[in-house]
């Protein structure tokens, strides 16, 4: 899994669980550092330099997310 931010946002991504509204990387307006999270059965790692973010996972997922 490999998602990357195209252009600078004043958004975040966050990760949240597909069926419930826990969140495990930036949800309920608290911004996290650069780092591994885990989240829906595997690892992802959270990349941020400046404005622009990535995240990637080698996964797979065991149990849904949402990623926003």
């Amino acid at each position: 899994i490999f998602i990357q931010e195209v252009e600078e946002a004043g958004n975040f991504f966050a990760i949240r669980a597909g069926d419930s509204d826990q969140y495990y990387l930036n949800g309920n307006y608290i911004i996290q550092w650069n780092g591994e999270y885990e989240a829906g059965g595997t690892k992802f790692y959270y990349d941020r330099t400046g404005n622009m973010e990535n995240l990637t996972s080698a996964g797979p997922t065991t149990e849904p997310v949402m990623i926003q």
